[in-house]
């Protein structure tokens, strides 16, 4: 078996003492939460695949010490993420356990136009971990210490993205239940004056054809952007969508699809054929700018000078 067609690495990360270094730390932080399956995994592996190897960025992994020495298995995930999109194949989503935890840390600089380095991290780990948060007869709501710490750190610039999937019919209890957590254990109230939020509808494909169904007015669209995606969150999600028009600061929020390109079913399994960087590109341009206060790309005055010059 060639190199290329070896079976997945295990590339997990045992973060030591992350859990107490996060309560300490400051910088930018991302975290993507979701049912299961509502696609974190993928969005974490393709927009690195756009930064790393897409976009007109240079993009280096940022290596962390928790306490067991440099975090070199970061690496060998990205390693895995990349072997895995070159085929095609949907890398497979994070295994359950507090150890199982991953923070992918990079610094992204762009190569033209605006030159401001970002470092950011993305936290990566099972959605499991995440439905804890419903409340149930048998438990009480609950979440990792992980996120607790991270959603309490006032020094940390933090950007939820709530990844609504259209397979689940769910996504309003999980999110409530998330703020409605905050709100009672971490002053929640605050972390939407301070956080940024963005909603992301990971399965378009899926999110139209519920509009079809549902809203024969809609019938006649072959594809899913602009309004109906607000379409799409009102209908659906409706207790997200009122998280999202009541965000303290409506330049903090943002809704959009996430679309990865043309995907084809070969032998049972869905294959990416032909990428589509669109939606990974938006979304970090609007990254970009929650963390830097500025957009990447030409500046006004290159802008200008490219007009003047054609």
């Amino acid at each position: 078996m060639a190199a290329d067609e070896e079976g997945p690495i295990l590339a997990t990360v045992r973060p030591g003492n992350l859990k107490e270094e996060l309560a300490k730390r400051s910088g930018n932080f991302v975290l993507s939460f979701g049912f299961p399956g509502s696609g974190k995994t993928t969005l974490h592996s393709f927009l690195m695949r756009y930064l790393m190897e897409g976009g007109p960025y240079k993009t280096e992994v940022v290596r962390r010490d928790h306490g067991e020495g440099a975090d070199y298995e970061t690496n060998r995930m990205i390693t895995e993420w990349s072997r895995e999109w070159r085929h095609g194949r949907f890398p497979e989503s994070t295994p359950v356990g507090e150890n199982e935890i991953r923070e992918l840390s990079f610094e992204v600089q762009p190569m033209k136009g605006v030159r401001t380095p970002l470092e950011f991290s993305i936290l990566e780990m099972s959605g499991e971990m995440m439905r804890t948060v419903i409340p149930s007869r048998e438990q009480k709501p609950n979440l990792s210490r992980v996120i607790r710490d991270l959603a309490a750190n006032e020094r940390l610039n933090l950007v939820i993205l709530l990844l609504v999937n259209p397979r689940v019919h769910e996504n309003d209890n999980l999110f409530t239940s998330f703020m409605s957590y905050l709100d009672a254990n971490l002053g929640g109230k605050d972390i939407r004056k301070r956080a940024k939020l963005g909603i992301v509808i990971s399965d378009p494909e899926m999110a139209l054809d519920y509009l079809k169904t549902y809203k024969p007015e809609f019938a006649h669209h072959a594809e899913f952007r602009g309004d109906l995606v607000e379409e799409f969150v009102a209908s659906f999600a409706p207790q997200t969508y009122r998280i999202y028009k009541e965000w303290p600061d409506p330049r903090g929020a943002m809704m959009m699809r996430f679309h990865v390109g043309a995907i084809e079913d070969r032998e049972g399994m869905p294959r990416l054929v032909t990428p589509d960087y669109g939606s990974a590109s938006r979304l970090f341009d609007w990254l970009y700018l929650q963390f830097t206060g500025r957009r990447p790309g030409p500046t006004r005055w290159q802008r200008m000078w490219s007009w003047i010059r054609t």
